[in-house]
């Protein structure tokens, strides 16, 4: 059963969840510090829009937060958040490569292998699309 909070304790409870899920970031997290169950914190929300759009104001700000940090990690040479970057806001997408290697009878291993890595190691050419 739902616990009645008085409206001191509901306007505490939420002020303390607001100022939790800015330094946590999760709406569950941020309920567990706020003493208050999520699903009483959801039915709030969905009864109070002014809570709703201050939830939504944190959580905003929060990927503003996370945004920079990635961008940080894009200045400073990051290959991988680079590819996630252009990945998630550029719609890149990796082009799978294609390696053709002959049988002959007797195939050089050791040659092969390094056909392989200089066929990987060429800069992937882009078609214009």
């Amino acid at each position: 059963m739902a616990r009645n909070y008085t409206k001191a304790e509901k306007e505490a409870k939420i002020e303390t969840f607001l100022n939790a899920l800015e330094d946590t970031h999760m709406v569950t997290a941020a309920c567990k510090r706020a003493g208050i169950p999520r699903k009483t914190l959801m039915e709030w929300r969905r009864a109070d829009p002014e809570l709703e759009a201050q939830v939504q104001e944190v959580k905003d700000a929060n990927k503003e937060w996370v945004e920079g940090c990635l961008l940080q990690q894009i200045d400073r040479g990051s290959v991988a958040a680079m590819c996630f970057y252009l990945k998630c806001q550029a719609g890149w997408r990796e082009k799978p490569r294609q390696v053709e290697l002959s049988a002959p009878e007797a195939i050089n291993v050791k040659a092969a292998i390094e056909e392989i890595r200089e066929t990987l190691a060429q800069p992937e050419v882009s078609d214009g699309k």
